[in-house]
């Protein structure tokens, strides 16, 4: 069973870029989450505290390293585009080098 991939470089591109944005948003997000709880630290010291501030560092990690993930991909979707628009120039380029003279005899 033959498997045919069609390519557009031009949606891998923008499906980078999305995730590039949205991968920024959720930075920003646990960023400024992580500021408000150790903005706490000054005011709310106890053993609840301490637990809560251990297991957002957990969770900050745990999307640390999934952002990490999505950062290859992210780079991955780019050199795809980046692979296939240069192999189809080189297609082309070497396609439009062929001799022509008695292919199409009517």
């Amino acid at each position: 069973m033959d498997i045919i991939l069609k390519v557009q470089p031009d949606v891998l591109l923008s499906k980078s870029g999305e995730l590039s944005n949205e991968k920024n948003t959720i930075i920003s997000l646990m960023d400024q989450a992580k500021s408000e709880i150790n903005s706490l630290t000054g005011v709310w010291k106890s053993e609840a505290s301490d637990e809560f501030q251990a297991r957002f560092k957990q969770v900050y990690d745990d999307i640390d390293n999934m952002l990490a993930i999505v950062s290859e991909y992210i780079s991955d979707l780019n050199e795809v585009a980046n692979v296939y628009t240069t192999a189809e120039k080189a297609a082309k380029s070497a396609a439009e080098g062929l001799p022509t003279d008695g292919v199409f005899r009517v």
